[in-house]
């Protein structure tokens, strides 16, 4: 797993100081992006020119967070398919490790040329594994 610290600033709150909902999926995508740069896959797509495109997601509002918390997104490999890989994201409250969201995202691995679905180097599996 895969930890990833946040903080909410007044940016990410509505008018009463609750993160907006689409700033959760904000949250996870920058989780995500950091996980594949620090195990070197970013490196790999730029020489590859391939990349991983959100292809859906599901997701579970479960508690606010609310200006000033500190977060942590939790980032696991759900699933792997050959062109696709799926991760599973909760985002906790620091303090009280109290879940408030919740989400499983699915992204494709393309071509960056025409962005069709590509076969994942095999590799990436041990990558996301060790």
């Amino acid at each position: 797993m895969y930890i990833f610290k946040a903080k909410v600033y007044y940016e990410d709150t509505d008018a009463i100081g609750v993160v907006y909902h689409a700033n959760y999926l904000k949250f996870c995508d920058r989780a995500r992006t950091q996980w594949l740069a620090d195990l070197g896959i970013f490196d790999d797509l730029a020489s590859s020119s391939s990349t991983f495109v959100v292809a859906a997601a599901t997701m579970r509002f479960i508690a606010p967070a609310r200006l000033g918390d500190e977060l942590r997104v939790n980032t696991s490999v759900e699933q792997f398919g050959r062109a696709s890989v799926t991760f599973f994201q909760t985002v906790e409250r620091d303090s009280d490790q109290r879940r408030l969201f919740e989400a499983s995202i699915r992204c494709a691995h393309v071509a960056g040329s025409t962005l069709k679905p590509a076969r994942m180097p095999l590799h990436y599996t041990s990558r996301f594994t060790d």
